[in-house]
């Protein structure tokens, strides 16, 4: 899902979740980590194993399953889709910059404490 939402590949995806905490918490891991957490290439093979009929016939019933809801028009639709990846670049961005600036105050109080 966070594959397709970025529209990224899979060594791209596996490099994001492993960058954005906001990714990590949205697929419901424990904690934090900096670590990749799975290899690129397991996806590839989690494809395999399934088989192009068996993703078939998942779609199917997914497609099936949302002829029931109201379909957004195209341009929501893709409107959202932009939306949520500018919410995953901010949240990047957010927390990038909360991490300059905790360090910048570590780096103030250190130099307080050294200095007295």
């Amino acid at each position: 899902m966070v594959k397709e939402i970025l529209g990224t590949s899979d060594r791209e995806t596996v490099e994001a979740i492993a960058e954005n905490p906001y990714i990590q918490f949205f697929l419901g891991m424990p904690s934090y980590s900096v670590l990749e957490p799975f290899d690129a290439s397991s996806m590839t093979h989690f494809r395999k194993r399934f088989g192009d009929a068996m993703i078939r016939k998942v779609n199917e019933l997914l497609v099936s399953s949302q002829k029931d809801a109201a379909e957004p028009a195209p341009t929501e639709s893709m409107n959202l889709k932009k939306l949520t990846r500018l919410l995953f670049v901010l949240a990047g961005f957010l927390e990038f910059w909360a991490g300059q600036v905790r360090n910048l105050y570590l780096e103030v109080v250190f130099s307080n404490i050294v200095a007295t």
